[in-house]
């Protein structure tokens, strides 16, 4: 019979602390060891049988993930809640092992050995230099209001001369440096969405995406980092659900006292919303859901929220099926199901 062993890891880029339990919870080992894959794996590979591991979500978790994935017969990574009493990093690691041992990990982590995750860190990255560019952008706004100066239109950030218009040598002062860092943050947006269409020509799951009504080169990217694998959705409620795009029922003895919104992955839920105002942009099959929902007396809240949704259930759909989005299929069974609505 194998050994079984539960092994807690506190993870950091300097060193990684390790405690081992074995199968009836006793501890074998407490160990810190330099985050080097040489070290780890000596460490790791001393343990022989059935090894269970557990870990925190941290910055470096994939890289840990790669490596030990093929050396243990588990890994779990969860995400823990923050902790108002001060704690050690073994006594951190400790306690994950003990819980993996009573099989009482709640917040799991999806990771898994796909190079779709190696996008995660392009994704992360795009997203932030979008909010940089957002809240420099605001800031140089700010100084033509402070001068009661309304400008609009594509070259407000391009056109140097428009600083002149400033009243004041401090707001002018102010706004050359902003100006400055808007136009070089565009330089890099650029950059990423050549790494976007790089990746649209190399992976054939983004391109799938793409034939979806919403979903652009840039989304098609988001998406696939995020999710990874769609059969991680056993149904397409689950992936309602992680994308927080419902909310649960609170039910206690029969008596329903409101609505909590699952835990989940918001930049999913964020994806899906603004894909939908693309798709009211647009014409699509998916645009006549919404107006023959609305048309049959659905509220625009509720069809919004369901516009949401389809979308997220195609692009689960079509990556699941390997084939481009047909909207003439998603036309037909609409007249089929909405026929008393369009005579």
């Amino acid at each position: 019979m194998k050994r079984k062993y539960y092994i807690g890891l506190d993870g950091h880029s300097k060193n990684c602390f390790f405690v081992v339990l074995d199968g009836k919870g006793k501890i074998v080992s407490r160990e810190k060891v330099a985050t080097a894959e040489s070290t780890i794996l000596q460490f790791v590979n001393q343990f022989s049988g059935e090894v269970h591991l557990i870990m925190d979500e941290t910055t470096i978790t994939q890289w840990l993930y790669v490596l030990l994935h093929d050396e243990v017969s588990e890994i779990v990574v969860t995400q823990s809640e923050k902790h108002r009493k001060a704690k050690t990093d073994f006594k951190e690691a400790e306690e994950h092992a003990r819980d993996l041992q009573a099989n009482y990990v709640k917040r799991k982590v999806f990771h898994e050995c796909n190079e779709l995750m190696e996008l995660r860190s392009l994704v992360s990255g795009y997203r932030d230099l979008v909010q940089n560019i957002v809240a420099e952008k605001n800031r140089y706004n700010a100084l033509f209001r402070q001068s009661a100066i309304v400008r609009s239109g594509d070259t407000f950030y391009s056109d140097f001369e428009l600083i002149n218009s400033l009243r004041t040598d401090n707001q002018r002062f102010v706004a050359i440096p902003l100006y400055e860092r808007i136009q070089q943050l565009e330089k890099h947006k650029i950059m990423y969405e050549k790494k976007f269409e790089a990746n649209h020509r190399k992976f054939k799951t983004i391109r799938l995406l793409t034939s979806i009504p919403g979903i652009g080169t840039i989304r098609a990217n988001q998406l696939v980092a995020l999710i990874v694998s769609p059969y991680r959705f056993p149904t397409k409620y689950h992936f309602f659900s992680y994308c927080m795009l419902i909310r649960h029922k609170q039910n206690s003895d029969g008596v329903v006292y409101g609505k909590k919104r699952p835990m989940g992955q918001s930049q999913l839920k964020d994806i899906f919303k603004s894909s939908r105002l693309a798709v009211l942009k647009g014409s699509s099959a998916l645009k006549m859901k919404y107006e023959l929902m609305q048309a049959n007396g659905t509220t625009q809240k509720a069809a919004y929220g369901a516009l949401s949704r389809s979308i997220a259930a195609t692009v689960l759909g079509v990556w699941k099926s390997g084939k481009k989005y047909d909207d003439k299929k998603l036309e037909r069974k609409l007249k089929s199901t909405y026929s008393h609505v369009l005579t």
